[in-house]
């Protein structure tokens, strides 16, 4: 085998990228994720939050403020228990259902709905080969991620120093303000934050994208010789396609040897299109024999020659004819004259009236 073909400078197929991503292997942005879980909390805290802490405080008021009316025998006991944890978790629900929801739509908008069940049990004893592991670990893509983790570690750093010093001054009084305004006011920064945080995450995450499909599609190209064995699968084998081909050839031209014998003139574009007409006087209009275009328009001038039928040179009509006329049909009555005049010149080379 060439170079050539070794070297993967193709890129990779339509059927190449569906198989890949049935089988799971598809472009995925870490960033994005982290992006849509940026949007998940701030739309925890905007919308959810006060109903958390509006049901948080419900549930711990009753400990707090009826703490010696609690039941502590065995059956009332669990019951209690079993409501508080009903109600922790109809609170926690929202939360929960926000980040599904979100994580779906994420998987989604990067490669749309893929069904790859491969997946689930790909790599196998692999992933357990430490060396499999230690490659893992410190190759090109781990080591990428590790960057940009570092990055990105700095930059919410950043933006939550800068947020919260000029805040210094009232942390310190904040013991002495209601649970309740501590609360709001801890929202209010962590809300900042979020918020300040999925500005440069989203850049970050578009960048990461287009660069995990770049990465993706670079992974996946493919030899000269990959390309050509999947056309072989798709399309078949091109040398059973010739001998198939020829095969059917063969009996064609058979059955239009024993068609055309009795034909009265063969019109045609003079290569490219072939109409064989039979014409007997007093059974109306000529009938079409056969017909055919390049390979098989030519068999039959051959057919013509050897059979000592007149070839009339007509590229309109042969053209009209082909388009018009169906073997063993009649031809049609717009083009009798066009037809009359081909018949005329048939009778004149055989010395008919």
């Amino acid at each position: 085998m060439s170079d050539d073909n070794k070297e993967k400078s193709e890129e990779p197929t339509g059927k190449r990228l569906s198989d890949e991503a049935g089988k799971g292997n598809v472009p995925v942005s870490r960033e994005v994720y982290s992006c849509f879980a940026l949007l998940g909390s701030l739309v925890v805290i905007l919308y959810v939050a006060p109903f958390l802490l509006h049901n948080f405080i419900k549930i711990n008021r009753t400990f707090i403020e009826r703490a010696h009316e609690l039941p502590v025998d065995g059956d009332k006991f669990a019951d209690l228990i079993m409501a508080v944890l009903k109600a922790t978790a109809l609170a926690v629900a929202p939360i929960v259902i926000i980040f599904v929801l979100l994580g779906f739509l994420s998987s989604y908008m990067q490669n749309g709905l893929i069904w790859a069940p491969a997946a689930l049990g790909r790599g196998g004893i692999a992933k357990l080969n430490p060396f499999t592991g230690f490659q893992r670990l410190f190759g090109l893509t781990n080591l990428l991620e590790i960057v940009k983790g570092l990055f990105k570690t700095n930059i919410f750093t950043a933006i939550s120093l800068l947020l919260i010093l000029p805040m210094v001054n009232e942390i310190e009084i904040y013991p002495l303000l209601p649970w309740s305004t501590q609360m709001e006011r801890m929202g209010v920064v962590i809300l900042k934050i979020i918020m300040a945080a999925l500005l440069v995450m989203i850049p970050i995450a578009l960048a990461d994208w287009f660069y995990q499909k770049w990465n993706h599609h670079r992974n996946l190209r493919m030899t000269r010789q990959e390309v050509k064995d999947e056309i072989k699968q798709q399309e078949g084998d091109p040398d059973i396609k010739a001998k198939i081909r020829s095969i059917r050839l063969s009996k064609m031209r058979g059955m239009m040897s024993q068609v055309m014998k009795d034909s009265t003139v063969v019109v045609t574009n003079p290569n490219h299109y072939a109409v064989a007409l039979d014409y007997k006087e007093g059974y109306g209009a000529p009938i079409c024999t056969a017909k055919g275009v390049d390979e098989v328009a030519l068999f039959m001038k051959e057919l013509a020659k050897r059979f000592d039928i007149p070839i009339y040179e007509n590229p309109p009509l042969a053209r009209a004819l082909y388009a018009t006329i169906e073997v063993g049909k009649e031809v049609p009555v717009t083009y009798w004259e066009a037809v009359a005049e081909v018949i005329r010149f048939v009778y004149k080379l055989k010395g008919k009236n």
